[in-house]
């Protein structure tokens, strides 16, 4: 359930992805152990969280990310957090932090494709906040992770790093990369 409402605000359907999330939580509740439900409450309070949720919300959800004793099979669920809070960070100007949060959702995932979207989103928060010079250096491990990737693994729908990698190298006057990507 949890998944399918995932896929749900994938496709913009952010009402569908809470009531998946809060089912899925109930359910849990009765059923599963605590560790289990929480992350269901996370993925709960993610949802809200893009639906832009007062600045209070937040508190709350750092706080339930670094109490979550997550499992090591559980990392993506974390990584999601991180870069969902990182972002919200970021769009009410708090980059330095969000930049943080970002960084250590890198720390959260095996998946190189999703390390680079994490270090592409420090470098795009970067041009937000107008530091150019981080934002290159971001951009840099970032193309480092990307050229290491052995793309012949990669599931389809995770290829759309090289769009948002070329945006980002265009954004930085770099255009030889952006049209190698």
């Amino acid at each position: 359930m949890i998944l399918r409402g995932f896929a749900a605000a994938g496709r913009g359907d952010m009402a569908t992805q809470l009531e998946l999330c809060d089912a899925a939580a109930k359910l849990l509740r009765k059923s599963a152990p605590d560790e289990t439900y929480q992350l269901a409450s996370a993925a709960h309070v993610t949802g809200i969280l893009l639906r832009e949720l007062p600045w209070e919300g937040y508190e709350y959800l750092a706080d339930l990310e670094r109490e979550i004793p997550w499992p090591d099979d559980l990392k993506l669920w974390r990584f999601q957090l991180l870069r969902a809070l990182g972002w919200k960070l970021a769009l009410n100007g708090t980059y330095l932090e969000a930049m943080r949060h970002l960084l250590r959702a890198t720390l959260y995932t095996d998946d190189p494709v999703r390390r680079a979207y994490a270090l592409l989103d420090s470098a795009a928060i970067a041009i937000f906040a107008n530091e150019r010079v981080t934002a290159r250096s971001e951009y840099t491990v970032a193309s480092d992770t990307i050229d290491a990737i052995d793309w012949t693994q990669v599931r389809d729908e995770t290829v759309s790093v090289l769009p948002y990698a070329a945006q980002i190298a265009a954004e930085l006057d770099y255009p030889e990369r952006a049209r190698e990507l």
